[in-house]
């Protein structure tokens, strides 16, 4: 058998040339599709977002702690905090508060506000979403003095009209 006729060799140098410039589009298309973030983290989809995706800085997390308004006269920007997940229950995170709102949200049957607490998370640990505990360093005080404290906002607050 002889070797393939010139019109089959330009057929197919052609058909060369087509699939060439398709891997080359295809090429410029799989390279357009790399994000490139000024951060790194943790790359999460959002579908009931107009995002299509997000990326977190997972080296510190906010967390928000829900304090009651007896307590939030002693919550102060700056304070340590100590936080502990159902995830991780033999770790303790530390944190820092960095916001207190002006206002309460009504949880339940009282009043909380939403305390917003910067936590190191080093190793990327800690998810959006995970649940747990937090402990505002405010000083110590006795069992006996927060009782007193307590009876006496109640008598203060719920009794003073009858005063």
């Amino acid at each position: 058998r002889s070797g393939p006729r010139p019109e089959e060799v330009t057929l197919l140098g052609r058909a060369i040339s087509k699939q060439e410039t398709q891997l080359e589009y295809l090429q410029k298309q799989a390279a357009a599709q790399v994000i490139v973030t000024p951060i790194a983290g943790l790359v999460s989809l959002r579908p009931n977002d107009r995002r299509i995706i997000a990326v977190s800085d997972n080296q510190q997390i906010e967390v928000v702690v829900p304090v009651s308004d007896f307590d939030i006269s002693r919550v102060e920007i700056g304070q340590k905090v100590f936080v502990k997940v159902r995830s991780f229950p033999d770790r303790t995170f530390e944190g820092t508060v960095v916001r207190i709102p002006g206002g309460a949200e009504r949880i339940d049957n009282g009043s909380r506000f939403p305390v917003t607490v910067v936590v190191n998370n080093d190793n990327g640990e800690l998810r959006s979403g995970t649940s747990g505990y937090a402990k505002i360093e405010a000083g110590t005080a006795s069992l006996a003095r927060i009782a007193w404290r307590k009876a006496m906002s109640v008598l203060k607050v719920e009794f003073w009209s009858l005063w």
